[in-house]
């Protein structure tokens, strides 16, 4: 289980990691509210993934065997899960295109070097307090 659950501080608690799946849009609406103009998706079909999003389980892994992303190893060297589908390998693709780096748990998760750095030099440690909120139509 220390391959999937964080005994520490995550990089969600950060702001620096986030949890998506992929899928097609098949329909969308254009609204508007206020100065803004928007689209709803109104229909989607979800792509096959290795496992349903959360599950914590050897099958939602994305590589053979653990990796350490903050060490220069290069995780295109690393074999892939035999769970893997191809849309879950162009989900990384993707994202590692954007930036972010796998986590070699779960097909889902990705973290955001630039973003883990800012919050550590800015001394975010994941520890925070919602003063207040705002939630209005924009306009």
């Amino acid at each position: 289980m220390g391959w999937f659950i964080s005994t520490g501080l995550s990089n969600h608690q950060r702001g620096a990691a986030v949890d998506v799946s992929l899928a097609r849009i098949v329909a969308s609406e254009s609204a508007v509210s206020g100065e803004f103009a928007f689209t709803t998706v109104t229909d989607f079909e979800m792509h096959t993934m290795p496992s349903a999003m959360h599950e914590l389980s050897p099958v939602s892994a994305v590589f053979e065997q653990p990796i350490n992303v903050t060490t220069s190893t290069d995780i295109a060297a690393i074999p892939l899960s035999a769970n893997m589908t191809s849309a879950a390998i162009l989900l990384q693709n993707y994202f590692a295109q954007a930036g972010f780096t796998p986590l070699a748990s779960e097909w889902w998760h990705f973290d955001d070097p630039a973003s883990v750095q800012a919050a550590a030099n800015m001394g975010f440690n994941g520890e925070f307090v919602i003063g207040s909120f705002y939630s209005v139509a924009p306009g």
